[in-house]
């Protein structure tokens, strides 16, 4: 798991349960090896990651760093913000590139939920946890 993300809270959430982008940011919070190349059949292994990393953040501060990172991605898109910056903790591109990616693989095989489809839709400032362990 990257140094900067800390584990808060220990819960276990199911793949369906997340977002396209809680996906994304729980694998960058996993164990997945950085270099990781993708290989037919290893679908389980990426489901087991996201879980990991869903589990070691807590769902709600997953979902605001997802939040987080959705206006930082739509705001670069917009040309607001540089590319260089990124959403405090996700500072290693590649890593979050390759998250991304794989998070997409999986949406195309796992559906995500009514509720994590509502989350999406959210504020990050709505969606602030009370206190965010996530280290600068």
């Amino acid at each position: 798991m990257p140094t900067l993300l800390q584990a808060v809270q220990s819960s276990h959430v199911q793949v369906h349960d997340l977002s396209n982008m809680e996906r994304a940011v729980a694998l960058y919070a996993s164990d997945m090896p950085t270099s990781y190349r993708y290989r037919k059949g290893d679908q389980e292994k990426h489901c087991d990651w996201i879980t990991q990393g869903a589990t070691r953040l807590g769902l709600e501060n997953l979902a605001y760093l997802a939040a987080m990172h959705r206006v930082h991605r739509l705001n670069w898109l917009n040309g607001i913000t540089p590319e260089e910056r990124s959403v405090a903790g996700f500072a290693d591109e590649s890593r979050r590139d390759r998250a991304g990616r794989l998070a997409a693989l999986v949406t195309g095989h796992v559906p995500v939920s009514d509720q994590a489809l509502w989350r999406q839709g959210q504020s990050a400032e709505s969606l602030r946890p009370a206190s965010l362990e996530v280290a600068a």
